[in-house]
């Protein structure tokens, strides 16, 4: 199957917090999503009480199947008694934490708050982050689309913990969205329905030319996106990778085949010894049917526990895009998923460990190493190692000269914006005030910051006396403030003479 690389749709709520969030926004600063976690998570948690229950049935079952009386009142009384502390305790730790548990993302910080009595609130600068870890941990939560996000900072916070929410991938692909800058900037306020001098021909070209605000290309477009590289293939599954924007996938790594071949030796060995063994009590002993059936089914065994290594194998890689490092681990297709991912603005250095065997094999351990307290990203085994390294740094500085690139683009933005208010403050377009009476006019014009000069008259029919008749600049026309605007008046033509 073919995955939709399509970018995921942010995760966003409306910007209303709920009573018991109770968090002040800083300036500028807006609601991302405000989630809690799925409902599954803390009915998940109440097995101890269904354990007790159940225990409380076939105990009584039992006792009426073997004497025909149920259990004793003491011993039912003391199962049901801790059933009910259970379910106590789950009430108040489980459920009303559920009620009051919060994980709010903004465009400036990622804040989770719990606790009923005692409140306590656990937030980390969106600047700080610097990897964020998916994991599902069980079959049943990775079947339900259930999981964690855990949000590594390089601040004293260390790392922040979004427990049991559902689509962990859709809030990780959100933060790093938020991380990026692209999702959370207010837009500029829409323009005034009137007529702005910025809008004249002549005024656009000067500020194209003033601040070379030509239009650069594309740089994420090229010809080298393998996005095809998260398809699935033989005994792999494809990779639901949710893209940034203008992000592209480059390639797809994976450990190196000694580590294959130590995972495989093991049970190889184990089926062996297993089969020689049986091999050897079919020689001295009389159940040969019974040998036979058992070695086939050792010899099977062997086959798919090797299957699953070589599938464990293929399904964990390292994708490496244009903007991030990401780790894909996933353990026998449904048993659990993990995956960590950091941006490359946030790597410190990549070092390299190259055992003995590594030198004549050529692989080694690559670690990624983050800022502050956020955990590395540990490459191991991979094949050429130092060849990962040197692209790894090339990837680095390409994302620099981008983010520099990109930076250098909305400063000319924001100048652009600058200069457009002070030309607005200095600019505006001349009223047209030609037909209406030379008082009218002269009220219009000084009211909008004009001064008047009146040219002189000339006849005509068309317009009635005293009426101005034409205007210096012409309506429209884009004047400084305090310009002149010369009119010319109406009036009656001269009698003909006999």
């Amino acid at each position: 199957m073919v995955p939709d690389l399509t970018p995921a749709t942010p995760r966003t709520e409306p910007p209303i917090l709920p009573l018991a969030i109770q968090l002040e926004l800083k300036s500028g600063e807006e609601i991302i999503f405000a989630v809690r976690q799925s409902p599954l998570t803390p009915l998940a948690m109440l097995w101890p009480v269904g354990t007790g229950l159940v225990g409380w049935s076939v105990l009584n079952s039992m006792s009426l199947a073997v004497s025909g009386l149920l259990a004793p009142v003491v011993i039912q009384f003391g199962i049901m008694g801790l059933t009910t502390i259970l379910a106590l305790r789950w009430l108040i730790r489980d459920g009303l934490g559920w009620y009051v548990c919060w994980y709010v993302l903004t465009n400036q910080r990622l804040v989770v708050t719990r606790g009923l009595l005692r409140r306590t609130r656990q937030e980390a600068s969106i600047a700080r982050i610097q990897t964020i870890r998916v994991e599902r941990t069980n079959a049943p939560a990775n079947a339900l689309g259930i999981g964690d996000v855990i949000v590594m900072t390089a601040s004293s916070t260390g790392s922040i913990h979004i427990q049991g929410v559902q689509g962990p991938e859709d809030v990780a692909y959100t933060i790093g969205l938020v991380q990026q800058g692209k999702l959370g900037k207010h837009s500029a306020d829409a323009a005034s329905g009137a007529q702005s001098p910025l809008d004249a021909p002549a005024v656009h070209a000067a500020l194209a030319v003033l601040l070379e605000e030509e239009e650069a290309a594309d740089d994420d477009a090229g010809d080298d996106d393998q996005s095809h590289l998260l398809d699935g293939g033989f005994l792999h599954r494809s990779i639901d990778l949710a893209l940034l924007p203008g992000e592209r996938v480059l390639d797809r790594l994976y450990r190196h085949w000694f580590t294959l071949l130590q995972r495989l030796l093991p049970p190889f060995l184990i089926g062996m010894v297993v089969v020689l063994l049986l091999a050897l009590l079919r020689t001295f002993s009389s159940g040969v049917a019974l040998s036979w059936i058992l070695t086939a089914f050792a010899g099977l065994g062997t086959f798919i526990w090797e299957m699953l290594i070589v599938a464990n194998y293929i399904d964990d890689c390292f994708i490496l895009t244009n903007q991030r490092i990401i780790d894909i681990d996933r353990s026998y297709f449904i048993f659990a998923k993990y995956q960590r991912e950091t941006l490359y603005r946030s790597v410190q250095d990549v070092s390299i460990d190259q055992p003995l065997l590594g030198r004549f094999f050529s692989y080694g351990h690559l670690n990624v190493e983050t800022a502050g307290r956020a955990p590395n990203i540990a490459m191991e085994n991979m094949a050429h190692p130092r060849r990962t390294q040197e692209r790894i740094f090339a990837l680095i500085n390409a994302d620099k000269e981008r983010r520099a690139d990109a930076e250098r683009k909305s400063q000319r933005k924001e100048l652009h914006t600058s200069v457009g208010a002070v030309l607005t403050a200095l600019m505006l377009a001349t009223p047209d005030v030609r037909s209406l009476p030379v008082t009218t006019a002269v009220t219009r014009l000084r009211a909008a910051g004009l001064a008047v000069v009146i040219a002189g008259e000339q006849p005509s029919r068309r317009v009635a006396p005293g009426a101005v008749l034409a205007q210096t600049p012409s309506p429209g026309a884009t004047v400084l403030r305090g310009s002149e605007v010369s009119l010319t008046l109406s009036r009656r033509p001269s009698a003909a003479r006999p």
